[in-house]
């Protein structure tokens, strides 16, 4: 699959993520996240770096990066009032 974000967390995050990525895909931004993407059998920390690369090699639509924007002041507000 190709996309346009690594999507990285821990398990302290775990009940954000779920959101995140469906906020993510509504504003078509392709997210890879290991649960969902890596494949069974490969090599761990070769499909990380290849996503990784990925990523970066990716661009945001324009329209996305305002909602991703009030996503991340979401998730940073969740995250203060824990």
């Amino acid at each position: 699959m190709t996309h346009d974000v690594f999507l990285s967390w821990s398990s302290d995050d775990a009940a954000a993520i779920g959101p995140l990525k469906d906020l993510l895909a509504d504003v078509g931004v392709r997210v890879w996240e290991y649960s969902d993407d890596s494949q069974a059998g490969g090599l761990i920390p070769q499909q990380v770096s290849d996503a990784i690369d990925a990523a970066k090699d990716s661009d945001i639509p324009d329209e996305a990066k305002a909602q991703l924007e009030e996503a991340q002041k979401q998730l940073e507000a969740a995250n203060a009032g824990q």
